[in-house]
């Protein structure tokens, strides 16, 4: 999850140096080596668009930890129609 990639010569040594920033841990998703965020991408509805989804783990309702999709139901039903029929009756 890097959020910004910077180059330049920081050191003023000659040759370029890589400043990365990333998410932290200062995010509502608490990603962890335990909790990982999953990103899955493809074209579920076969309507030859690529359908990107975020998932985040979480405790569910007997206190395991599980995998939920972190996007509201808005749009994913807005963004696949196989997920509309399947989910949304």
């Amino acid at each position: 999850m890097w959020r910004a990639v910077e180059i330049g010569d920081l050191d003023q040594d000659g040759d370029p140096d890589i400043l990365l920033g990333n998410f932290g841990k200062n995010n509502s998703y608490s990603i962890s080596p335990k909790t990982p965020l999953y990103l899955t991408s493809k074209d579920i509805d076969q309507n030859g668009n690529i359908d990107p989804i975020i998932f985040t783990s979480q405790k569910n309702e007997g206190g395991i930890t599980d995998v939920f999709p972190i996007q509201f139901w808005d749009n994913l039903v807005q963004q696949s129609p196989l997920i509309r029929k399947e989910f949304w009756k």
